[in-house]
């Protein structure tokens, strides 16, 4: 394994690695398989040199960069800016929605029903450092997005934010929806990451339901469900898609599905008919980032006797 093929497979494992001094240092390390072990021993030499030359901050360019683990997010030791990826040379989102600020003069923002980003450059910065949980990362998707693009603002909702109702209030409660299409998307391949794998009563046996949620930019957001059975061979589907989002199966080892949670992988994606007449997609597989190869989109759907039926159960 390469120096360069090393570091997309420790991404893939959602492993970050950084210079420590003389050493490199990994987190978390307990997702490091005996081949990754390996790999960073025969390729340390190489890594460290990819690490010193080309982890530069996109803003200073300073190749003075380490993983901070509170943050969860690679920082510039230089100007103390937050980094989305070590390799990129684009501003994460937060330094955009503060620049972009700065350009229309910090108004005030309201992002929800009960929040509001109140103007003024101390309140944005604030907003804009604060911890990075995904509630919070939607908000600064919503706020970029209003301030940038004025017309797509009512488009464009947080997750549901519930704040203590105050008592004795006549007030009226509304609901808000963002529409999605029904349309499924075409055949093809789609980088996604696991968005949750919860166990589901099936027809005979529990079954894995997962949510992926499609990272590609034209289908952003949007959510394809599969199954698979609850079985631990190590040549079972579930076995192969693990091994797909990066995960070593060794028999006789425990395994905890939540760790394949957040890892990516590329979705083979198919259009079959249902019973009632609808199309949905169906996941066929699931292959590791980097073998994506080119497919033919809009693909006539398969026959009806190859519809699977128990993805009728995906509702």
């Amino acid at each position: 394994m390469r120096a360069h093929e090393l570091l997309e497979a420790l991404q893939v494992a959602g492993i970050a690695v950084w210079r420590e001094g003389n050493k490199l240092a990994v987190y978390p390390p307990s997702r490091l398989t005996p081949e990754l072990r390996q790999a960073l021993h025969e390729q340390g030499k190489e890594l460290a040199r990819i690490i010193e030359q080309e982890y530069i901050c996109w803003h200073c360019e300073s190749n003075r960069v380490r993983f901070d683990v509170p943050l969860q997010r690679y920082v510039c030791e230089e100007c103390r800016r937050v980094l989305a990826e070590p390799l990129s040379p684009f501003p994460p989102l937060h330094e955009l929605l503060l620049q972009a600020g700065a350009v229309y003069g910090y108004p005030a923002l309201k992002l929800a029903p009960h929040i509001t980003l109140k103007a003024g450059r101390e309140s944005w910065l604030t907003f804009c450092t604060s911890p990075f949980t995904k509630h919070h990362t939607r908000l600064l998707v919503l706020a970029y997005r209003k301030l940038v693009n004025p017309a797509q603002a009512d488009e464009i909702e947080p997750e549901p934010y519930h704040e203590p109702e105050p008592h004795h209030t006549s007030e009226v409660n509304h609901m808000k929806l963002v529409w999605q299409s029904a349309e499924p998307l075409p055949t093809g391949e789609y980088l996604v990451r696991v968005a949750s794998i919860t166990e589901k009563e099936g027809k005979y046996s529990p079954q894995l339901q997962w949510v992926f949620r499609v990272l590609e930019p034209e289908y952003e957001g949007r959510e394809l469900i599969a199954y698979t059975n609850a079985t631990n061979s190590t040549t079972a589907k579930l076995a192969q898609w693990a091994r797909a989002l990066g995960c070593e199966v060794v028999p006789g080892e425990e395994f905890d599905t939540d760790e394949l949670v957040g890892r990516k992988a590329i979705a083979v994606v198919v259009v079959k008919p249902s019973q009632q007449g609808n199309r949905y997609n169906h996941v066929e597989n699931l292959l590791p980032v980097g073998k994506k190869k080119p497919v033919a989109v809009n693909a006539k759907a398969e026959s009806e006797e190859d519809y699977d039926y128990f993805a009728e159960e995906e509702e």
